[in-house]
């Protein structure tokens, strides 16, 4: 593709002045080769910049920069190169998202839970879609999902600009009708989505985290919002503080459970918990419909509702909806549970201080159990929720066992101190920085009046420390110790 067409859309403020054929577009400079655009790119840890003239060398026909020093007859300059990045690979790809029915969730907690519950609703009813998100990139029908990436780069909130775009044109080669992502702040931050033609956006709430990259959370909530401005429709729960700005001062459409002073696109209302679920009735101004879904917890009937809301700005009858969530049983790793007769263990994501604190509260509200809990904090990552999630678990869980999660760079037992910083005196707590051991005691002391939930992880198969990434299957463990009981 000549240059020129791989341009359109930036904003340009000088080019070369031929115009090559471009083979393919890169951001990694040890992959350019002869006649490759290099997108020269600032990340946390290295600039872009600093390899343009190794991509150079190994032949690549351009280098688009925004750095404005340049010289030499191979730069282009652009005012911002993440949007321009945007911009190239969806130009390189055939803009991907311009016939494909685009939603986007947005949101601290519960966007893989929602993004998952909005891809079942349309598969179920009849539109083969493809997910993007934190537990891989896949395309699928009601019969059948597909993988389509198998590296790192697939289990990434939202991937690289690259693998984005290049998901997109796979989704839509392979026939699907739609595409659901997950868009975290770093991805809008970094402008990943700004070429994407996105139909319905969701806000689902937003807490403290990611300070350690945002710096704030007004900063935070800002990349956030600007979701909004790259969709045709816009929910925002209504119920959140951050959700009711976006509403008054954005003019997003509401979703919620509490009708107060904002009128509510969609509404639950009459909400029920069981053994089996979640049920509640889906107000609209035009319609009203029962839905149960045998997710379970508050959080369980707000991503249904943002999903069911979602789906009906995209054109599904409500009744279609609901007969959809009916069998919509939730994510992998995301309070994903593991029985063996009496004796119950959970698996969760939850690494925030909020998401700590409901996933504790709901796990006890639903099985009427004591919570034995096993979590960690992330190395290379925002202390300052460290203290906040040991205060959560000293006051919602009967017992706490503290360990490792993704220590990175950092030393396990330092982590381990910020942690206990938060830890109420007198609570039951333990700490036993090796994850495995630490989930085989909290499942040794287990009886049947108990559930362990075990936090952090998730869907993830591994751990990282300072010696790099190792396999860790939680669910595998939690197995072998709940078998060791009986």
């Amino acid at each position: 593709m000549l240059l020129s067409k791989l341009l359109d859309g930036c904003a340009v403020l000088c080019a070369p002045s031929y115009d090559p054929d471009i083979v393919r577009v890169v951001t990694d400079s040890a992959k350019a080769g002869p006649n490759d655009l290099f997108v020269a790119l600032r990340g946390e840890r290295y600039d872009g910049n600093d390899f343009a003239a190794e991509a150079l060398r190994r032949g690549a026909a351009a280098v688009l920069t925004d750095r404005m020093n340049v010289s030499g007859e191979k730069y282009v300059a652009v005012k911002d190169a993440y949007s321009a990045a945007a911009r190239v690979f969806s130009n390189y790809y055939g803009d991907p998202t311009k016939d494909l029915t685009v939603a986007a969730i947005t949101g601290t907690n519960g966007k893989t839970s929602c993004a998952a519950a909005l891809s079942h609703i349309l598969r179920q009813n009849g539109v083969k879609t493809g997910s993007i998100g934190t537990t891989g990139i896949t395309v699928g029908s009601a019969e059948e999902e597909v993988r389509l990436f198998a590296g790192e780069e697939s289990t990434m909130t939202t991937p690289d600009v690259a693998t984005v775009y290049k998901a997109a044109y796979l989704a839509k080669r392979s026939g699907c009708g739609a595409l659901v992502l997950e868009a975290s702040s770093h991805a809008l931050s970094r402008r990943r989505l700004d070429a994407f033609r996105i139909d319905a956006g969701v806000f689902t709430n937003l807490s403290r985290d990611h300070l350690d990259y945002h710096g704030d959370m007004e900063t935070y909530f800002n990349e956030k919002r600007r979701l909004v401005s790259l969709c045709g429709e816009f929910l925002s729960n209504a119920d959140d503080p951050y959700g009711a700005r976006l509403i008054k001062e954005d003019g997003a459409l509401a979703y919620g459970t509490e009708r107060g002073s904002i009128p509510l696109f969609a509404e639950a209302k009459n909400i029920s918990f069981s053994s089996l679920g979640v049920s509640y009735d889906l107000i609209m101004s035009d319609a009203s419909v029962r839905i149960s879904s045998p997710v379970f917890g508050t959080f369980g009937v707000y991503n249904t509702l943002a999903a069911a809301s979602a789906a009906l700005l995209l054109g599904v009858d409500a009744r279609d909806a609901a007969k959809a969530l009916a069998t919509f049983e939730g994510v992998p790793g995301r309070m994903e549970e593991i029985r063996r007769g009496d004796y119950i263990a959970l698996i969760d994501y939850a690494h925030t201080p909020d998401a700590l604190k409901k996933a504790l509260i709901n796990v006890k509200r639903h099985y009427g159990r004591r919570v034995i809990l096993v979590f960690g904090c992330g190395g290379d990552r925002d202390r300052s929720k460290r203290a906040p999630m040991g205060r959560a678990a000293s006051r919602y869980a009967y017992h706490t066992v503290i360990t490792e999660d993704n220590s990175r760079s950092e030393d396990v037992l330092d982590i381990i101190d910020d942690i206990t910083e938060g830890i109420a005196k007198g609570a039951s707590c333990e700490v036993i920085p090796d994850r495995e051991r630490a989930i085989r005691r909290a499942v040794s002391l287990a009886g049947r009046e108990d559930v362990v939930l075990c936090c952090g992880k998730g869907h993830e198969k591994y751990i990282i420390d300072k010696n790099g990434k190792r396999p860790f299957d939680e669910r595998q463990i939690i197995e072998s110790a709940l078998g060791d009981k009986e």
